[in-house]
């Protein structure tokens, strides 16, 4: 995807899937259908990245056997995906109606309502599960419906591994008599050290590019639902203030400006970005550098062991890391460095480059 979707009256049809789906922190909201969003995911099929809301699944009959937001029935691979709307039908799921494929990394928030099987998360379970959550509240027909806050029928509970369910508002506090899955309060479910000892890829830090996201106090969010992920601009051409404006105006962090050996460019206007053009980031978390011309070498220095090239800013670095001519100079670092975002050329050993200098 590169763009969110609104399906307002439209009607999401039966669909077995059996290639690969990559939301890219996209959303698709306001859907509507009688099984899923596609309604078999198949062997070796995957589903990634991708957030539903506002969606409302309605089983035909309550013969309906699979019903979720997902998929009615996966064999496949969903993994890092948010689910929030409301789901019907016999064998009803929050994500997934039955599930014999493998979840990862997802969570499901509304309503499900099952004839004969209701789960938070799945209907049921044969395969995995993992560092997965639900606050959805379960219902079913009858006294002899199966309710789950995670899994309402059957489940391998072997494995499910670190997934929850809140438990006041689920309305169950049993799941699927006591396997699958650790129902808690809302008060545990909003906090932090709940998921970190569970060895969940949470952030630590304002700048961690975990999987998951959290604020003491509220349930954790996939990091790309609470930082948009957008492409890097292309800036080159434009003055620095330009350039800035830009960025910041589309909701990008600005780092530390970088500066690469360019002789003959003015100074004062930009020749690149950091990470490159096109390439996806958590906007607003992950800084983003403009890069400008410099007439001189690095920050300063000749190379010599008395007089040290100087790296005083990220583009030096990167300029050091494509300049195997200088690797037997002398080098000396003047500031901390931060590369948050940034992928890093390595050293290129060979019989006629070698790093052989002083840093």
């Amino acid at each position: 995807m590169t763009a969110d979707i609104d399906l307002l009256g439209l009607n999401m049809k039966e669909v077995l899937f059996y290639g690969r789906f990559d939301g890219r922190g996209h959303e698709i909201r306001n859907g509507t259908g009688e099984t899923g969003f596609v309604s078999n995911l198949m062997q070796g099929a995957e589903i990634c990245n991708l957030i539903l809301k506002d969606i409302s699944i309605t089983g035909s009959n309550k013969d309906s056997r699979n019903t979720g937001m997902i998929a009615g029935l996966s064999y496949g691979l969903i993994e890092n995906c948010a689910a929030y709307g409301d789901v019907s039908g016999g064998m009803a799921g929050g994500l997934v109606g039955s599930n014999y494929g493998r979840i990862v990394n997802c969570h499901t928030a509304g309503e499900v309502y099952g004839y004969y099987v209701a789960g938070g998360l799945c209907g049921e379970n044969y395969y995995t599960m993992e560092d997965c959550y639900s606050i959805v509240r379960v219902k079913g027909s009858s006294g002899n419906c199966r309710l789950g806050g995670l899994v309402g029928g059957t489940c391998q509970e072997e494995r499910v591994l670190h997934c929850f369910w809140d438990i006041s508002v689920s309305g169950v506090e049993d799941n699927n008599q006591g396997k699958c899955g650790i129902g808690l309060s809302t008060e545990a479910m909003q906090r932090r050290d709940t998921y970190l000892d569970a060895g969940w890829n949470l952030a630590v830090g304002g700048d961690d590019l975990s999987v998951w996201t959290m604020k003491e106090g509220e349930y954790p969010l996939l990091a790309w639902e609470r930082y948009q992920v957008k492409p890097v601009p292309e800036i080159a051409g434009l003055s620095e203030v330009e350039a800035r404006a830009m960025l910041e105006a589309n909701g990008f962090l600005t780092g530390e400006n970088f500066t690469t050996f360019m002789p003959g460019v003015p100074s004062d206007y930009a020749v690149g970005v950091a990470p490159a053009a096109g390439t996806l980031v958590y906007c607003g978390l992950t800084p983003v550098h403009i890069v400008k011309a410099r007439h001189f070498k690095y920050g300063g220095g000749t190379g010599r062991v008395i007089d040290p090239y100087l790296i005083d800013n990220g583009g030096g670095w990167l300029d050091l890391m494509k300049a195997s001519q200088d690797w037997a100079k002398s080098f000396r670092l003047v500031t901390d460095l931060d590369f948050a975002g940034l992928t890093l050329t390595p050293f290129i050993f060979s019989a006629n480059w070698m790093a052989t200098g002083i840093f």
